[in-house]
């Protein structure tokens, strides 16, 4: 599999499982923390999909909290891939779609037939990352996927059955799809994340390992948040006298983030 070697550090079990489970034309659930990596593992599948499984056609959808995006991010990609769309309506009468902008029209139910019309026609893997607000509608949509095609699912919950009291009613599809928990890195990977990324950064500080320390000791091993700070720090605006001013970097940081909500 081509890809970055930062990309499986630490993941490289996680990696086997989830190919596994294409191959065996399974669905499943992937979690973890905000950061931790879910959408970096979902991304080096998909663009290795190829060496992984040439029968099935994968279709990523990057942000599945609302329905109607994802219906539109969808059928776009099959648009794109079939060049044409279509759905028979309750009359009985047969709506053709060749350009994108037709899309717009069309309500949610319209949406979902001219979807399911080309899953029934081919094998596919639908992945929904950021898959976090499941509504009632929202489950409606994955039950049928389920019956239908291969589901990727990724969110920060677990769906697992003993987290059912506070998530909701048994009926909910989560719940029965086989789960692959992510975790933030060991000591042992987040470190050599950090080894891996400070060598190709232009950072000029007196003791790394003693940096490599205290990232880890604010991030938890947490792979998102180590890559974001030695982003931010690359520029050297928080380095004086060959020491990384952290505190600084972290309050900066948490100021943007709120700026960009």
């Amino acid at each position: 599999m081509q890809s970055s070697s930062i990309n499986l550090i630490g993941r490289e079990g996680q990696l086997k499982s989830l190919i596994e489970q294409i191959r065996c034309r399974k669905s499943i659930h992937i979690y973890g923390p905000e950061g931790c990596g879910k959408t970096a593992l979902l991304l080096l599948v998909y663009s290795n999909w190829k060496s992984i499984d040439r029968s099935i056609t994968p279709v990523y959808c990057n942000d599945s909290r609302n329905l109607r995006d994802v219906l539109l991010t969808l059928s776009l990609q099959f648009l794109s891939k079939f060049k044409k769309l279509e759905f028979t309506d309750r009359f009985h009468r047969r709506h053709a779609f060749l350009n994108p902008y037709q899309l717009n029209s069309l309500n949610l139910n319209e949406l979902k037939k001219a979807m399911y019309n080309r899953l029934s026609k081919r094998n596919f893997c639908i992945i929904l990352d950021h898959l976090e607000n499941v509504t009632p509608k929202v489950n409606s949509f994955l039950s049928v996927l389920y019956e239908k095609t291969v589901v990727i699912t990724a969110s920060r919950q677990s769906w697992e059955i003993r987290d059912l009291n506070s998530r909701g009613r048994l009926e909910y599809s989560l719940y029965l799809a086989p789960k692959l928990r992510i975790e933030n890195l060991s000591p042992k990977d987040a470190f050599l994340l950090m080894e891996n990324i400070f060598h190709k950064t232009l950072l000029k500080v007196h003791n790394p390992r003693k940096l490599f320390a205290q990232v880890y000791h604010i991030t938890k091993g947490n792979p998102g948040m180590i890559t974001d700070i030695f982003k931010i720090a690359e520029g050297g605006k928080y380095i004086s006298g060959g020491n990384l001013n952290l505190n600084l970097l972290l309050i900066d940081r948490k100021i943007k983030k709120l700026e960009n909500r």
